[in-house]
Order: C-alpha cells, then structure tokens, then sequence
C-alpha cells in the first residue's frame, strides 16, 4: 500500500504542514486553509471537540513527518493576526493541547522524570482546567442557587 500521508503529498492537495486546532472545532494548515470541522453540527461538548481536534492535528502532523518541534508550534500558533479570547472555550482548548503535546515533545527520561519545561506545561493545563471547574460550579450556583437545579 502506498504511503499518501506525508508532508509532500498533502503539498500537492493544497495543504501545508504543521496542521493546527482552530476555533470552533476547526482543522488548518499552516496559512490558515480549513482541512476540516470536528463536530459540524455542534452536538459535542468543547472539551471532546478540542480533545479530538488536538489528536487528528497531531496523529497527522506526526504521521507526514512534522518534527516535535513543529508539532508544538502548531499547538501553540493560530492565524496571525488571532488575539487571545479569554474565554473558557478557548482556555479548554489551550489546556487540551498542553496535555497533548508537553508530554510528546517533553517526554520524560528513562528515570520518569521531566524536564522544568515539561513540568510548567503540566501545571499549566493542571491550573487552567481546575480554575475552569471553579468557575463552572461557581457559575451553576449563581444559576441555581445553593440547592442545585430545579
């Protein structure tokens, strides 16, 4: 079988490596082109949609021959001029990219211990996502009150 998945053939289909997560569930290559939508219709939650964006981008990237370094650039780098949001959709994003690829590109040594890198992208993740969960319960409770739906 032929090996369709690599950096070359992806050129000649139009797409340039690395791959990126986008808003909104969206698949890009390098100047911005849309491969692809995780969940079109909007019927998953952020986190599966970013989670699944995070994967196919780096499951391709990997499988083309995007280097490591290229991958976290890619995990890292939306369109140009991209402004941070601020917003819980889009800290969900950040956090599932840093779980994704700090440990691929920041793999711990043969003793299991990591790198001052790798552990400021796993705190990192770690605080963006209990800080999400606070703000989460916080909002449900101004939602609901103290007793919890009605």
């Amino acid at each position: 079988m032929m090996d369709i998945v690599n950096a070359d053939a992806l050129a000649s289909a139009g797409l340039m490596l690395p791959l990126r997560v986008g808003f909104d569930g969206e698949i890009l290559d390098n100047v911005g082109s849309c491969l692809i939508v995780v969940d079109p219709n909007r019927e998953l939650a952020d986190d599966a949609v970013a989670i699944i964006g995070a994967a196919v981008t780096s499951s391709l990237n990997q499988t083309a021959g995007a280097s490591p370094e290229v991958r976290l650039f890619a995990a890292r780098v939306r369109d140009d001029d991209a402004k941070p949001e601020g917003t819980f959709s889009s800290l969900r994003l950040c956090a599932a990219m840093l779980e994704t690829h700090g440990p691929e590109c920041f793999p711990a040594n043969e003793d299991g211990k990591i790198s001052f890198a790798r552990l400021m992208i796993d705190v990192t993740a770690s605080e963006i996502r209990a800080f999400l969960s606070r703000e989460e319960a916080r909002s449900e409770e101004i939602q609901y009150g103290h007793e919890g739906p009605r």
